[in-house]
């Protein structure tokens, strides 16, 4: 084991609510008995699941996202319903789509890029949020109950 030899301290993989890889492939648990950090990129999902696009129509056809299979006008409709339910939890909650995906996050570093200061500061503040075991389970719930087309 590489981390036998070296520590490892921080691994960077992409894990978000519709790329949870990680947990499938034991990742996630052994990042977890040996104390790595995992830092996350893309935990939006592209910016899909703060609910800025509600349609295919929302992109230019020649939008390099179109080309990946989340973004097909096959899938699209699809994981809009995991967004739609975030929506609604979200508003139990009086949070933003994106700070609840942020806030249950509480053993990761999240990498989230945006491009507008107002989109900084609410990502930022997703760390003052705490989230129930209640709320917890239902945001699983909802991610457990739709079968996520991603990258």
């Amino acid at each position: 084991c590489t981390h036998a030899i070296h520590p490892i301290t921080t691994l960077q993989i992409e894990y978000s609510p519709w790329t949870l890889d990680i947990e499938e492939n034991s990742i996630l648990e052994t990042a977890h008995e040996l104390g790595v950090t995992i830092v996350t990129y893309s935990p939006l999902g592209c910016g899909f699941l703060t609910g800025q696009y509600k349609s295919i129509d929302n992109f230019d056809m020649t939008d390099f996202w179109l080309n990946y299979p989340c973004f097909s006008t096959e899938n699209f409709p699809k994981n809009l319903d995991l967004v739609c339910q975030f929506e609604e939890l979200t508003k139990a909650k009086g949070v933003t789509s994106s700070q609840l995906i942020l806030a249950q996050g509480q053993n990761f570093i999240p990498i989230s890029s945006m491009r507008h200061l107002k989109y900084l500061e609410e990502n930022v503040s997703a760390a003052n949020i705490t989230l129930s075991e209640h709320e917890l389970k239902e945001i699983r719930k909802a991610i457990d109950s739709i079968k996520i087309h991603s990258m």
